[in-house]
This record gives structure tokens, sequence and C-alpha cells, in this order.
């Protein structure tokens, strides 16, 4: 026949998973985690490292509207 077309074995595609694949994975979610963490520390010490008193008062008192 000359239809050009080509007979192949059928094959399941595969990806090999390899020691070093799961390796580099486990080091990036490593990393990964390790800037939440960081981000997370930035965050509660710029909430959290204020004042020992707190908020200081108003010099001045708002003046209310006058109705």
């Amino acid at each position: 026949s000359s239809g050009g077309s080509v007979v192949q074995a059928l094959s399941t595609p595969t990806i090999a998973t390899s020691h070093c694949l799961r390796t580099d994975m486990g080091l990036i979610l490593l990393e990964a985690l390790g800037a939440l963490v960081l981000l997370l520390f930035i965050v509660w010490w710029t909430m959290f490292s204020g004042r020992r008193g707190g908020e200081r008062p108003d010099a001045e008192p708002k003046d209310e509207p006058r109705e």
C-alpha cells in the first residue's frame, strides 16, 4: 500500500521519577516554606513591635461635631 503511514508499537508514556528529582523538589518546597515563615515573622514583627504602652494619646482631644 502506498498510504505513507508507518505502523508503530503501542506504548504508554511514562515519566521516570529519579531520586534526584525528588530531592530537588523537596529543597524547593523547603525554601518556599522558609520564605513563608520569614514573611509571617516580618508581618508579626511590624504589627506588635510598637510602643510598650500602646499608642500614645492625642495632645488635643478631637472636637465633636456640634448640632
